[in-house]
């Protein structure tokens, strides 16, 4: 009877784990092999681009970053599946499907937007690129620049995207920067002060979702965007004076 309650239990737990917290026990490791998404169809306006076993995604191509997961999940699945009972759980039940592998971005030339879908309030570009660390944007591109890591427009007036799994926990947005973009803070679940600048006049929606519960927003001034946008979704604001 004991033996048998111990199995229950044991497939219980088996269960819920396979339910709600599958990915938990499911490594989300680099595929052994590279994966390059070469845009061909004259009609598709995001940029080709590769995805190597170090974890680095090079974006090479002309056009729009794309939504790093739908087409890199689905064709990754036809070639590691083969019939596999564990890549099946892997996929389906560890959710693999909405976590890209990337931890290093390269940025071309060639790219010129991020994906904003219509009606849509921020872009979908990194919505899956939990593991991301880093973003490099090549001098040559007209469009977009890095510093630290972070992603801005070309003149680094926008912050447009801060790396999900950056380490930091501290960061000081730079001078200049009149704008921070619509979830460009979302699930920075290292980061626990942000330092903004005198110049920000614009909080994009939902800039800080998803931050640590310690979280605070530091300001030399007290700007008004800034307080409001603190009340708003309840967060510390320190004001007249500098992170320590």
């Amino acid at each position: 009877m004991k033996r048998k309650k111990i199995v229950l239990i044991a497939a219980l737990i088996v269960f819920v784990l396979l339910l709600t917290g599958g990915y938990l026990w499911i490594k989300y490791d680099v595929p052994e092999l590279d994966f390059d998404y070469a845009n061909t169809d004259p009609g598709n306006v995001d940029a080709s681009w590769r995805l190597d076993k170090d974890g680095t995604v090079t974006v090479y191509g002309d056009g729009r970053l794309t939504w790093f997961s739908a087409e890199y999940s689905g064709r990754l699945l036809e070639l590691e599946q083969n019939g596999s009972f564990y890549a099946y759980l892997k996929w389906n039940l560890g959710r693999a499907y909405d976590r890209f592998p990337a931890k290093r971005m390269i940025i071309k030339e060639g790219a010129t937007e991020l994906m904003v879908p219509e009606d849509e309030l921020a872009s979908y570009s990194f919505l899956s690129c939990h593991r991301l660390r880093e973003i490099i944007v090549d001098e040559s591109n007209p469009y977009f620049s890095s510093e630290d890591g972070v992603l801005f427009n070309k003149d680094k007036t926008v912050l447009l995207k801060y790396p999900e799994d950056k380490k930091d926990k501290t960061y000081t947005v730079p001078d200049g920067v009149t704008e921070i973009a619509a979830e460009a803070f979302m699930g920075k679940r290292h980061l626990t002060s942000v330092v903004l600048p005198e110049s920000l006049t614009k909080i994009g929606y939902d800039a800080f979702l998803g931050r640590p519960r310690r979280f605070r927003l530091v300001c030399a001034d007290d700007n008004e965007i800034v307080r409001q946008y603190a009340e708003h979704y309840g967060i510390t604001l320190e004001t007249g004076g500098t992170l320590e």
